[in-house]
């Protein structure tokens, strides 16, 4: 158990550290301290305690009590209230009274640190027993007959051109991350790139008898021996290359399921996607279609002419296969490869900005 003495010796030490600190001095600031029912006028202030001057219960001493701290200005006064542990001075000190916070990181901490800066600064005068905003300007004396050179307006030209470059960046920046979060939206599937030509399905379900995919012309491509005992043998169309062979023989098949895919000519490879009912209705408003490989490269695209039989086609609510056509020629090596769907939203009166471009173009 801790004896008097040493408990004295220990507020005696917490008391001489608030008075003392040379870490956080004493500043004099108008403030007062309120204890119960007793108002003690304030002597000095730190982030960690202070001093009051005034008469309290002697009992007091060395009791962790919750006091408020009241900063009047002119109007109106500003109280913030803490714990803090006491020390009631008798003797030739009595009358004087030191405050330690029990926590000086608390609650009050934000507010006080702000108060005692300003008054440091000078924002805050004391005038009598209050405080008062100083409102005087302080105006920067200026050299005599300064003159500015032709460094200082080079350095000031260069400051200006940075300011703007940056701006220029940020708004850059703003503008990509609008257009990639706000303006565009990936579809689910992603599109193949193809190259032209028809694909040979199979007439009836049954099992892949016989399979060619070297036949030429009247050739007979593949047989399938159907489910009612019937062997049906379909023969090669023209004389065409095979993009995909998609059935293995002996493979067994339902009616409709696609065997084998032809080339007919050598046009330039074509674009099938699989769509969601959103995106379609968005396209169909006035939105674009955005189509960005894996290398990066990127080429717009637009709905093809079968458009509407491939929406009737499809059931109600669900994703559409639609075919693309590219706003560029896609070269050959392209086919195979598969590219991200991207719906790209109309900006408002891009229209009028395009008609305005060109004209001024052609003017």
């Amino acid at each position: 158990m801790q004896s008097p003495h040493t408990a004295h010796s220990s507020l005696m030490t917490s008391a001489e550290l608030v008075r003392s600190s040379t870490e956080h001095p004493m500043i004099p600031v108008c403030f007062e301290l309120l204890v119960q029912d007793r108002r003690l006028r304030g002597n000095g202030l730190s982030l960690i305690g202070g001093t009051c001057q005034g008469l309290l219960d002697p009992s007091l001493d060395g009791s962790r009590q919750l006091v408020v701290l009241q900063f009047s200005f002119e109007g109106f006064a500003v109280s913030l209230p803490a714990e803090a542990e006491l020390r009631v001075f008798d003797g030739s000190d009595q009358g004087e009274v030191t405050f330690a916070f029990g926590d000086p990181a608390g609650a009050h901490l934000p507010q006080l640190r702000f108060v005692l800066n300003s008054f440091i600064a000078g924002d805050l005068v004391q005038i009598s027993d209050v405080l008062q905003v100083n409102t005087q300007t302080r105006v920067k004396p200026s050299g005599p007959g300064a003159r500015h050179g032709i460094g200082y307006r080079a350095a000031q030209t260069m400051r200006y051109l940075s300011v703007a470059v940056l701006s220029a960046a940020l708004i850059g920046i703003a503008a990509t991350t609008f257009h990639a979060r706000v303006l565009t939206r990936a579809e689910a599937m992603p599109a193949v790139i193809s190259l032209p030509g028809t694909t040979l399905r199979a007439p009836a379900s049954g099992q892949i008898d016989y399979l060619n995919a070297s036949a030429g012309t009247g050739d007979v491509a593949f047989s399938l021996l159907s489910t009612t005992g019937a062997m049906l043998s379909i023969k090669m169309p023209c004389d065409c290359g095979i993009a995909e062979v998609v059935i293995e023989e002996g493979a067994t098949i339902l009616a409709g399921e696609p065997i084998i895919r032809l080339l007919t000519d050598n046009g330039p490879p074509e674009i099938q996607a699989t769509l969601s009912p959103e995106g379609i209705r968005a396209v169909l408003g006035g939105d674009e279609i955005d189509l960005v490989f894996a290398d990066g490269a990127r080429i717009g695209a637009a709905f093809g002419p079968n458009l509407a039989s491939e929406l009737a086609a499809a059931p109600p609510g669900e994703a559409v296969p639609v075919t693309l056509l590219p706003e560029a020629i896609l070269p050959a090596d392209r086919a195979g490869q598969i590219a991200t769907v991207r719906i790209v939203r109309a900006i408002p009166f891009q229209n009028s900005l395009d008609r305005l471009r060109a004209s001024l173009a052609g003017g």
